[in-house]
């Protein structure tokens, strides 16, 4: 493989990674929408079967960006000009990209959960949360 081929398929898998971690994000804050517009009001097993998908597919999107990082980062080594202009990290991007996208989901999770621990003072529509508003003023 040639050295272009190489930094070719380098930006390429750069492309992949990027997209996976726009993945990533639209699931995050479709996840964390959910949360804040509905959250207070889903049953339990609405919040578990919302929440069982989010971590599913966050998950993956998580694993599919730190390999295509890792990828690209394999075949940007591997060129022949890198000696000339290497760019010698001390954490990888692929370690970076999985450790603040893992604690994304974490605190999308608790995020979650603080408005499910808090869903009757949440709602100032229902009679408990008019009360609660008169007696706080």
């Amino acid at each position: 493989m040639s050295e272009a081929e190489q930094l070719e398929t380098a930006a390429l898998y750069f492309d992949l990674a990027l997209s996976c971690v726009m993945l990533y994000l639209s699931l995050v804050s479709g996840y964390l929408g959910v949360a804040h517009f509905v959250g207070a009001r889903l049953r339990k097993g609405q919040v578990i079967f919302i929440t069982s998908i989010f971590v599913a597919f966050a998950l993956f999107a998580t694993w599919g960006s730190s390999g295509f990082f890792l990828v690209a980062e394999y075949f940007y080594r591997n060129a022949e000009s890198y000696q000339y202009f290497p760019t010698d990290e001390w954490i990888p991007a692929y370690v970076i990209v999985s450790v603040v996208e893992a604690l994304g989901i974490l605190v999308s999770l608790i995020f979650m959960r603080d408005i499910r621990l808090k869903a009757p003072q949440a709602d100032i529509n229902s009679e408990k949360g008019k009360e609660n508003q008169r007696q706080a003023a």
